[in-house]
């Protein structure tokens, strides 16, 4: 069995990202696309896992924590009982409620 495998591409010129892969792609020198290509696969591939496990790791680390605004006039500065309250202002905590409710990805 050969040790190279091979893998036809084609690309829709009428398609944006298609067009704009293949734009970088020419720019290369035809003996550098194929690490090109393989490069770039890999290390959207390693991204996208790395995105996920941060995403994990932060549901986990939140999953305990009550988001509620900050209200400065009533002095309030959070508490420790079972659950930690996290007092911030709200646009950081709808960006976190939303987080928790896995709104993003």
């Amino acid at each position: 069995m050969s040790e190279k495998k091979r893998f036809n591409l084609s690309f829709s010129m009428g398609n944006p990202i298609q067009r704009d892969a293949w734009k970088i792609i020419s720019e290369f020198p035809d003996r550098e696309r194929t690490n090109a290509v393989c490069w770039a696969v890999c290390r959207a591939y390693g991204e996208q896992r790395l995105e996920e496990r941060i995403r994990e790791i932060l549901r986990e680390e939140l999953s305990g924590v009550t988001i509620a605004p900050f209200e400065p006039e009533s002095g309030r500065t959070g508490t420790n009982d079972e659950t930690r309250t996290l007092v911030m202002d709200d646009g950081i905590a709808d960006f976190l409620s939303a987080l928790q409710g896995g709104q993003f990805g």
